[in-house]
């Protein structure tokens, strides 16, 4: 029958692919109208198969993620050849490979994300502890400083309270010394005891200055200390943006589905490891802005490719 068709050139004779067409594109749209919908669908999916086996032994391309998603429904429902059954299950196996590949390299890259976040948070959290161990310790010599001067207020106020009874016990002895010789005597023995008197207050001035400039040494010691536990947490807080900035150079290197978003990343990494005086070669960062180069050249390209335009004017241009 089919030699028969061929010879009322109802059909083409057999192709290089072992198919036969029909010559006259109005008896294929008949055709199709009569068979139903899935029919149709079958036809489509297995007219596509054969276009991608076709395009697989001109190109050694398989079948993608997407193809497979697309004919699995259908996939056994059609009669294909033994080739046909093997290019799709060479891509099924290639799909899997690639996908535990992805698997694997993504898990390896989370560990060593893991590992480095714990390593500087403990640090971090290390100098932060010894930063307020710093802070107390300069609170505790200020509180203690502020208690010497307390003591030397006390110690000045109390000299002079001695020095104004020991001139009041001065006054007495002169008023006694014109009634009696024994008044006068009691007077200059009284008259001694406020010069011991003073001269004890004097020392207890001097001590109490002595212990004011301690206080302010001591003060001065315990301003250098917050200084020092400052500066260590701003060191702490330049080592959490410095990681933060890894972090987000590794998070953009696997977000190739998201070219202008992977850009961003780059870009706000390289902005924390400049502002936070890292690196100027870290490898890392300049491997996330290379890649997300590569990806603006290639988008260049292909928008080249759609409008029909030379791409080296495009590159030319970048």
């Amino acid at each position: 029958m089919i030699q028969r068709f061929v010879k009322l050139r109802i059909l083409r004779d057999k192709d290089e692919n072992g198919r036969y067409e029909l010559r006259h594109d109005s008896l294929a749209l008949k055709i199709f109208e009569k068979i139903t919908l899935v029919e149709k669908e079958l036809l489509e999916v297995k007219t596509f198969i054969e276009n991608s086996y076709s395009n697989f032994e001109r190109r050694n391309h398989l079948l993608s993620e997407e193809d497979l998603k697309y004919i699995a429904p259908y996939e056994d429902k059609l009669f294909l050849n033994e080739r046909i059954i093997r290019f799709i299950s060479t891509s099924k196996k290639e799909f899997h490979k690639a996908r535990r590949r992805r698997q694997n390299i993504l898990v390896s890259v989370a560990t060593v994300i893991i590992i480095l976040l714990s390593f500087f948070t403990i640090w971090a959290l290390k100098e932060r502890s010894n930063a307020v161990e710093q802070q107390k310790i300069a609170e505790l010599q200020k509180d203690a400083a502020l208690n010497a001067k307390g003591e030397a207020e006390i110690s000045k106020q109390q000299a002079e309270e001695s020095r104004r009874i020991a001139e009041k016990n001065e006054g007495m002895a002169i008023e006694a010394r014109n009634q009696s010789e024994q008044a006068r005597k009691e007077a200059i023995a009284s008259r001694m005891i406020a010069i011991q008197e003073k001269n004890r207050a004097e020392e207890l001035s001097n001590l109490a200055n002595e212990e004011a400039r301690k206080a302010q040494n001591e003060r001065r010691i315990a301003d250098e200390q917050r200084i020092v536990a400052q500066a260590a947490e701003e060191r702490a807080k330049r080592l959490r943006l410095l990681s933060t900035a890894q972090n987000l150079a590794l998070k953009s290197l696997s977000m190739d589905k998201e070219p202008e978003l992977m850009g961003l990343v780059a870009a706000q990494a390289y902005a924390y490891n400049r502002d936070n005086e890292g690196s100027d070669t870290d490898p890392v960062i300049y491997e996330a802005l290379f890649k997300e180069m590569e990806a603006d050249i290639r988008r260049d390209l292909e928008r080249a490719r759609k409008k029909k335009k030379n791409p080296f004017v495009l590159l030319y241009q970048r």
